[in-house]
């Protein structure tokens, strides 16, 4: 029996026992490393969206601070994935990935122009008015 699965973005048939057969084709948009790009995706301006997640907690202590995150874009500029990689508090961190989560990139292109998915790091501030 052969099932078909994708595996690590690629479609891979397998036996009964899960050993693959052969590769089959690239499932998904290519994706092209940031250092590797054309044009960089252009980032949406979230200030207001920001100010708006700014955490409660950190409002009320008077604190302001940071978050660094990894995002992953499709060729289209929609957000496929947030992950936090540092940030002042948790807070922070989670503010920032669900303002990010929702918000809409410029594409990024490779060398040739065509539109391509790939990863940026993104720094949110949030800083007290």
């Amino acid at each position: 029996t052969v099932a078909g699965r994708v595996k690590w973005g690629f479609a891979v048939e397998t036996d009964a026992a899960g050993l693959a057969l052969v590769p089959s084709k690239r499932t998904g948009p290519r994706f092209v490393a940031a250092s590797d790009l054309g044009r960089a995706p252009q980032a949406p301006d979230i200030g207001g969206a920001l100010q708006a997640a700014y955490p409660n907690e950190e409002r009320r202590q008077g604190r302001a601070g940071e978050a660094l995150v990894r995002v992953r874009i499709a060729p289209s500029g929609r957000v496929l994935a947030v992950a936090v990689l540092q940030s002042t508090t948790d807070g922070f961190g989670r503010a920032c990935r669900n303002v990010l989560r929702d918000s809409r990139w410029g594409a990024p292109r490779d060398a040739g122009g065509e539109a391509v998915a790939t990863a940026v790091r993104y720094r949110c501030r949030f800083r007290l008015r």
